[in-house]
């Protein structure tokens, strides 16, 4: 497999996009998400949305560039890091990703509205660094923006 920076890119793009968008929501509180469906699940959608599109990131990176085939989310992120792809502070703070992306997708327990505000919270915060990082990586390769 070979590594499409163009894709990864494309997939940056988007998850700049989801994150104007989540960012009409900062500061929404738990209280608002229970009394108001559309926004919880707009909330809800938008973290899945960014959640995935970094792990189909990583999916790719790892298969095309480390001929890695990571088990679960969880695993891919610390592919990342061992292959500093991404730093071990942005790894601190994006692992646990793949568990929540989990709980949102699948509804194992009951969704915690105080967990899904700071959930919002944190991606707002965590996405742009993210983004950085995987440029930074595919720039440092010779893959120019």
């Amino acid at each position: 497999m070979t590594l499409h920076p163009d894709l990864v890119r494309a997939r940056l793009e988007e998850i700049a996009r989801v994150m104007a968008e989540l960012g009409k929501y900062r500061g929404t509180g738990a209280d608002a998400l229970r009394q108001d469906m559309s926004l919880r699940w707009i909330v809800e959608r938008g973290i899945l949305a960014g959640a995935g599109l970094v792990f189909d990131v990583a999916d790719h990176v790892l298969a095309s560039v480390f001929s890695e085939y990571p088990d679960s989310y969880e695993a891919s992120l610390t592919a990342l890091r061992d292959h500093a792809v991404v730093s071990g502070p942005l790894y601190d703070r994006i692992h646990g990703l793949g568990h929540v992306r989990n709980l949102l997708a699948h509804d194992y327990v009951k969704i915690d509205m105080d967990l899904l505000a700071q959930h919002l919270e944190d991606m707002l915060s965590l996405l742009p660094d993210v983004c950085a990082e995987l440029d930074a990586w595919l720039t440092s390769r010779g893959d120019p923006a």
